[in-house]
């Protein structure tokens, strides 16, 4: 076992799509949890006494902050990918 410096970065450009694989499975598996409170918000307003138009903008209220959420979250992960170590 040597500590080449150059086998390290091998090392570590080899482990990198399977580190981008992980984040992007948790990003899907944040839009899926969104999309699942999303319907069961839609499932659940009728039962309260909102208008039409309330509910609309509830629901629309509801889809721009969990897109801009998961918008987020993808770009500090691209922004973590792109991060280089200071040594």
């Amino acid at each position: 076992m040597s500590n080449d410096p150059s086998q390290k970065k091998v090392e570590a450009s080899l482990s990198q799509p399977h580190k981008i694989q992980q984040l992007f499975l948790s990003l899907r598996m944040l839009a899926v949890t969104f999309l699942v409170a999303g319907i069961i918000l839609v499932v659940i307003l009728p039962f309260f006494s909102l208008s039409k138009r309330d509910e609309f903008i509830l629901l629309i209220f509801y889809g721009l902050v969990s897109g801009s959420f998961l918008m987020a979250r993808a770009r500090s992960f691209t922004l973590k990918q792109n991060k280089t170590p200071k040594h």
